[in-house]
């Protein structure tokens, strides 16, 4: 099914998914990209992880079709990966719209307004597959160093 839209978040086709299908997103290992979560005292990816880029979308891999997170992790050293479903996605009112990239054809963005309440339930739920390394300020030294 097609998606009609005005920006580029939208122009591609929407995804059907089950609601436990998974979906990556890379998190950067900047500092306002992950947070010590206060109930468990685990870092854990901020709600900022789950606003859009600065390209102005949420970029996210279609697992089951990845089947590796090798190649979406190449050339993002410390970065972490983290999963979510897409039923949560739903459940939060956004749609996953294929998005393919060059070597990506998994590749989707999640289409939809992303207030803190939704970006924060997104964080909240997501679960390390790669765990960041080095926290950075955005173009410095690793915190405490």
């Amino acid at each position: 099914m097609a998606v009609a839209g005005e920006d580029d978040e939208t122009d591609g086709e929407e995804v059907q998914l089950a609601p436990d299908a998974a979906l990556w997103r890379r998190i950067p290992n900047w500092a306002d990209y992950v947070v010590r979560d206060r109930q468990t005292n685990a870092m854990r990816p901020s709600s900022m992880a789950f606003k859009d880029d600065s390209d102005g979308s949420t970029s996210v891999y279609l697992a089951k079709e990845a089947g590796s997170w090798d190649d979406i992790m190449a050339g993002h050293e410390g970065f972490g990966l983290v999963s979510i479903t897409a039923g949560l996605v739903s459940e939060s009112g956004l749609k996953v719209v294929r998005q393919p990239e060059p070597g990506f054809p998994y590749h989707a963005v999640l289409a939809g307004p992303k207030p803190d309440r939704v970006a924060s339930k997104l964080a909240r739920a997501s679960v390390w597959l790669v765990q960041v390394q080095a926290i950075l300020p955005r173009g410095g030294p690793p915190l405490g160093q």
